[in-house]
């Protein structure tokens, strides 16, 4: 990371209580990651979306506030 950029961002944090910065990351796990079939050229990858399809997604949260981790994990939901 860029020196300048880092010393930026510290200097604009400091205005706050070290106890009141929260960090939040949200990562997404789909039950679905591949086609079990599909369509082309002998010789060929398949490539795309596939559309109208509704498949299971798994979100998981995680928070971090003075010096504690914080996780809300196995939300559920339908996308497609």
């Amino acid at each position: 990371m860029d020196e300048e950029k880092r010393e930026e961002y510290e200097r604009a944090m400091s205005v706050y209580k070290k106890e009141n910065i929260v960090y939040v990351d949200e990562s997404g796990i789909d039950r679905r990651l591949h086609r079990r079939n599909a369509g082309s050229a002998k010789g060929k990858k398949v490539f795309g979306f596939v559309a109208g399809k509704k498949f299971q997604r798994t979100n998981i949260g995680a928070g971090y506030a003075d010096g504690n981790v914080r996780v809300q994990k196995g939300r559920h939901s339908l996308c497609g």
